[in-house]
């Protein structure tokens, strides 16, 4: 595996951890919620997904790509019915107390973990978005082996947690600052964000039937 390999990678982990996506405001929207822990749990499953997306993307596996694309309403149903139920359970428990830092025992930091993961998997727009990052970063010049995957799909994942661990040490310590009010708001903001997206998500395959 060459060094270009390797910082090709962790650009794109770090460039595909900004959470300009959903599951991006999902991991924001836990550490502002639950805390840091939350957060990190679902950045780990948020990146390892874009990290498998990656090298799907750099070996353009014909298989993976027509398996997502003969299935693509169907991912992207399930991803709004995923951020329509994340955002209203979201706006629900805005009006409660909740400790920062409970639910943060193995069992929850797991679930938060495997629906992030599951919530990248789902999107199909992630695999187009990994396949220009690469464009952008000079593409894969050769085809690689399974050291070569394995090491792409780790210089993504730690580029992309490196990118998270300041994320979510930030979002922690504005939500202090912002005091259980302050949080509560924007707690409110980022849950109507995430459900308004999932409704997009939703209703995106109808509107390409009525405009094909």
């Amino acid at each position: 595996m060459t060094p270009h390999l390797v910082w090709q990678g962790l650009a794109v982990g770090f460039l595909a951890a900004i959470p300009l996506g959903p599951m991006g405001m999902v991991c924001v929207q836990r550490t502002l919620a639950r805390g840091r822990m939350a957060g990190l749990a679902s950045a780990c499953g948020l990146t390892l997904a874009s990290a498998f997306w990656c090298v799907v993307a750099a070996q353009g596996l014909s298989r993976v790509t027509r398996l997502v694309a003969g299935h693509e309403m169907m991912l992207t149903v399930g991803l709004g019915l995923f951020l329509v139920a994340v955002g209203i359970w979201g706006m629900t428990r805005c009006g409660r107390t909740v400790e920062m830092g409970s639910g943060n025992d193995y069992g929850s930091l797991a679930a938060q973990f495997v629906s992030s993961l599951l919530g990248v998997i789902l999107n199909p727009v992630t695999l187009v978005t990994m396949t220009a990052v690469l464009a952008v970063l000079g593409g894969v010049q050769a085809r690689l082996g399974v050291e070569g995957m394995a090491g792409l799909a780790v210089a993504v994942f730690l580029g992309g947690m490196t990118l998270w661990l300041g994320i979510t040490q930030g979002v922690a310590f504005m939500g202090a600052r912002l005091g259980e009010s302050g949080g509560e708001r924007l707690g409110r903001i980022l849950n109507g964000c995430i459900l308004a997206l999932g409704v997009v998500y939703l209703i995106r395959p109808l509107l390409s039937e009525v405009v094909g």
